[in-house]
């Protein structure tokens, strides 16, 4: 017969679970704490157990864990929070599926081996607790993974020497050529637009000043006389220089 009654708890779908703790927490000679049975809400199970073994899921795992112990999840099944009740009036020794195991091999009926495989997708920490549980050599380490083959890195690029003394003077006299044209702009811009337009107007001016000394080659007479014979048409021959278009004056 149950001690407490049904509470509203009872309508919520969640999953009741048993922790197996290796050791048993406790003095043997006294008393001792072989497991912990808990209830968490439908799918959040994962997080509850998280919550253990960071040591704020429940006293009992928490004092588990400050004394060196840990434990493995025996048993989870679905049920309410009334179902966790009972489970813990009934004691955990007698359903946890980890010492129903354990018993079954001092009998002899299953091997350590069987009642390892039914733990298949247990993690291997798990994995590992469960084989000193059942009184099993620890398993063989993993073979060292296939050798990475060694990459040869590429040498390292030469730096470029250091500028010198004839660098530094081509490059003073680019610069103070860039900074004439830059106030030859900017006067002759405040001259046509005043000083308020005048930075806009600076600009315009030194890309046309720009774009005037790219040179533009002339096409190849014999070139275009090829392409005009295999299109069937006849093409203007432009002329070697052409004429300059005269400049706009903005008053």
């Amino acid at each position: 017969m149950s001690r407490s009654k049904p509470s509203w708890l009872s309508t919520v779908p969640g999953e009741v679970y048993t922790l197996h703790f290796w050791p048993p927490y406790g003095d043997p000679e006294v008393q001792v704490a072989g497991h912990y049975t808990g209830w968490a809400q439908e799918g959040k199970l994962q997080y509850r157990l998280t919550d253990h073994a960071l040591g704020r899921g429940a006293r009992l795992t928490q004092v588990q864990r400050e004394a060196g112990g840990t434990w493995v999840v025996a048993d989870v099944e679905p049920g309410t929070r009334d179902r966790e009740t009972q489970l813990k009036e009934r004691g955990a020794s007698r359903r946890c599926s980890v010492c129903k195991a354990v018993r079954e091999i001092e009998a002899g009926s299953i091997t350590q081996e069987e009642a390892l495989a039914r733990w298949e997708t247990a993690s291997p920490a798990e994995r590992s607790l469960l084989r000193e549980i059942f009184g099993m050599e620890p398993a063989p380490e993993a073979p060292d993974p296939v050798p990475v083959r060694e990459i040869t890195l590429a040498p390292a690029p030469e730096l470029d020497p250091e500028l010198t003394a004839e660098d530094d003077a081509l490059i003073d006299a680019l610069c103070k050529g860039w900074q004439r044209q830059q106030a030859e702009a900017l006067a002759r811009a405040e001259a046509e637009v005043g000083p308020k337009a005048a930075p806009e107007r600076a600009r315009e001016l030194l890309r046309a000043e720009a774009y005037r000394e790219v040179p533009h080659p002339a096409p190849d007479p014999q070139v275009q006389a090829e392409i005009a014979s295999r299109a069937g048409v006849q093409m203007e021959v432009w002329p070697a220089e052409a004429e300059a278009e005269p400049e706009l004056e903005i008053g």
